[in-house]
């Protein structure tokens, strides 16, 4: 579950046939540092986009990325252990035009940039091994 979360943030979960010239646009325009709250996750299959919503712990605070300036990227969420319990994961991450890449303790994902603007973040990741895309939407906290 705790590797899933990562890969949210990534894979998330985005969307190639809803993008437009304008939304390209955005992504120049926008800045990708700040606090990403996870809204929709799901995948991509022939073309067709499959998202639902995040599935935050009830009852607890909603699980977020911090995206800041300098390469550093701080992945909180929480779980219903003793209470609600927060986790934390420090990593770094870097962006080159549309793609961003993210590593947590040596486990390395790249994601494509399919939407940037100042409410939203949405992903695409394809895992390497099954083809498997997924997508996922956050917005800004």
């Amino acid at each position: 579950m705790k590797n899933f979360k990562k890969l949210v943030l990534l894979f998330l979960v985005a969307s190639v046939a809803m993008v437009s010239c304008n939304k390209d646009d955005d992504k120049d325009e926008a800045a990708i540092e700040g606090s990403w709250e996870f809204s929709k996750v799901g995948t991509l299959v022939s073309g067709q986009e499959f998202l639902v919503d995040y599935d935050h712990t009830p009852g607890c605070t909603k699980d977020y990325t911090q995206i800041n300036a300098g390469g550093v990227v701080i992945d909180h969420y929480y779980e219903d252990v003793n209470g609600c319990e927060e986790f934390v994961d420090n990593g770094t991450w870097s962006r080159s035009g549309n793609i961003i890449t993210v590593n947590f303790g040596g486990e390395v994902t790249t994601a494509e940039i399919l939407e940037l603007s100042a409410t939203t973040l949405k992903l695409k990741a394809t895992d390497p091994d099954t083809g498997d895309v997924y997508l996922s939407v956050s917005t800004r906290k």
